[in-house]
């Protein structure tokens, strides 16, 4: 269960993207796990650094070296100006994501294949981005509350009967997943941190 200012803030991150002129319910929780995807492979990258540091051997990376690559990064690009973070997302770190698998015939690369970035409004890009950040950095740090924060977004399709009954219908799919070098699930013994997917066509 989220508690009362959890849901206050992603409340206000939820009015932030249709202020992005993203009208659809469906297309507010795709747009946002766009950019939760994006918040998290970064904290993955920040785990593998860390396991490299520890053991002294070398790890396998989601992003590269290089300056540009590390541009890409949520950490990076977080703070940007409204204009120049919009651009940057779309052109360069949407892409990256949407190309992040390479095995062309798995449901990550299908999905993301025909995906589209929506949020149009560089002012609303910036306050979401800004949210989520808040959100996970304070709010929900370290707690095992992603699952719950889909169930309270997927809630509100069916409270405010936008689409009647809402009762994860086929076409979307959530997947609690490891995020490898490609997205793709690796071994949960690990001890990776758990994150979700969910995919709304």
């Amino acid at each position: 269960m989220l508690p009362s200012v959890v849901k206050n803030i992603i409340e206000q991150i939820w009015l932030d993207v249709i202020a992005g002129v993203v009208s659809q319910p469906t297309e507010v929780i795709e747009q946002l796990t766009y950019l939760m995807f994006a918040k998290q492979i970064d904290d993955r990258e920040a785990d593998i650094e860390m396991e490299e540091l520890l053991s002294g051997e070398k790890q396998s990376h989601i992003f590269g070296e290089s300056r540009e690559e590390q541009a890409l990064r949520w950490r990076n690009f977080k703070g940007m100006e409204a204009r120049a973070l919009h651009k940057h997302f779309v052109d360069r770190v949407f892409i990256f994501l949407i190309n992040l698998n390479s095995n062309e015939n798995s449901a990550f690369s299908s999905y993301l294949k025909h995906a589209t970035f929506k949020i149009n409004e560089p002012l609303a890009l910036q306050k979401v981005v800004a949210g989520l950040e808040d959100l996970f950095e304070n709010d929900i740090k370290d707690l095992d509350m992603q699952g719950d924060l889909y169930e309270y977004m997927l809630g509100k399709l069916n409270s405010a009967g936008r689409l009647g009954a809402f009762r994860t219908p086929k076409h979307i799919r959530v997947s609690r997943s490891y995020v490898g070098k490609y997205g793709d699930n690796t071994d949960s013994a690990k001890g990776m941190k758990r994150y979700y997917l969910i995919i709304v066509p």
